[in-house]
């Protein structure tokens, strides 16, 4: 029920576990959070940030939340900045930590936004109920953003 905020925030025992319903399920085909996670899910299939990046999570504060997935192999490297919005309003959401300068591309629409020096920073309007997605195909030169990368990687795969 997640995909049609079925009982949001309710505890498991307080709602999470009733029963959804025919008619519910007929209406969560057409609520926009379910389109806004099929539309992740179409592409996921072509984002390797998305499939198997590291998460570092932003900011997470009432409606909204921002995260980057962060993939580096070799010469294949992309970052994707997540834009959420779970609210009933459109919400400006604005990053200026870790992100690399020069040009993000929105995912769905191709819009550029070209991100720059001394103080690099992306706002972008996300409607309500759902997300944005910008893709840099720039190299992580922020130290603090490599320095949370390596913490992430040492817990993912510690020394022996």
């Amino acid at each position: 029920g997640s995909e049609s905020a079925f009982m949001r925030g309710a505890s498991e025992h307080h709602g999470n576990r009733n029963y959804y319903g025919v008619e519910r399920l007929e209406a969560a085909r057409d609520h926009p959070e379910r389109r806004g996670l099929q539309q992740v899910a179409e592409l996921r299939k072509t984002s390797p940030a998305l499939q198997r990046g590291l998460q570092v999570n932003l900011e997470f504060t009432g409606d909204t939340a921002s995260f980057l997935r962060v993939f580096a192999r070799g010469e294949e490297r992309e970052t994707v900045l997540v834009l959420l919005n779970k609210g009933d309003k459109a919400q400006q959401v604005g990053v200026d930590r870790y992100l690399a300068v020069g040009v993000w591309q929105d995912m769905v629409s191709g819009q550029e936004i070209e991100v720059s020096e001394p103080s690099p920073r992306l706002v972008a309007e996300v409607p309500p109920h759902g997300l944005r997605l910008f893709r840099s195909l720039a190299p992580v030169n922020d130290p603090a953003l490599q320095s949370e990368l390596a913490r992430q990687m040492s817990v993912l795969h510690p020394a022996e």
